[in-house]
């Protein structure tokens, strides 16, 4: 600029180039939510919005979390979250497009054994490799606790064990 003498582009004090502000989308996640912190509880709630949240709900299978958008996991495998007591509010929204790897668990889901509460949550493009399980279902292998306007759209191409039960969002329902 004339008033530090500076060419466009360059500090003055260094004379090193200077590189412009990435701007984001403002319609994307990150713009949207990028200053909420996934890791810290609000009020008692994980609040979810992007892949980095969704395997934070396989550490906390006690916490509760609420997903604040859809969330695209491109492709990431995934391991079920161990026997849930906490609440997920899917908020009426999709997580999408990832492999859920299972290995000798009896049951087998995005949660293994559901004993909390999970409500308003679209499963979507999801590959399901569960092992040797025995009850296995998209949303839980097993519910012991609440399952309320949850929904999936794929293909589930797998056998039941003898006295098993696969089922498209419950594999063995008691809740």
């Amino acid at each position: 600029s004339a008033e530090t003498g500076a060419s466009a582009g360059t500090s003055a004090e260094t004379g090193a180039t200077q590189t412009p502000e990435t701007t984001l989308d403002p319609m994307s996640n990150e713009a949207k939510f990028g200053h909420i912190d996934q890791t810290v509880p609000e009020n008692g709630v994980y609040k979810i919005w992007n892949s980095e949240g969704v395997r934070l709900m396989i550490q906390h299978p006690e916490a509760n979390f609420e997903l604040l958008c859809n969330v695209d996991m491109q492709g990431a495998t995934l391991t079920p979250i161990e026997e849930f007591t906490g609440e997920l509010n899917g908020g009426n929204c999709v997580i999408s497009n990832f492999t859920l790897q299972g290995g000798a668990e009896e049951s087998f889901g995005f949660v293994t054994v559901n004993k909390g509460n999970i409500h308003n949550l679209t499963l979507l493009n999801v590959t399901f490799l569960p092992g040797s399980a025995k009850y296995i279902g998209t949303i839980a292998g097993s519910n012991e606790g609440k399952l309320t306007r949850c929904t999936l759209s794929g293909t589930i191409a797998v056998e039941a064990q003898q006295g098993g039960a696969i089922g498209s969002l419950v594999g063995a329902n008691n809740g």
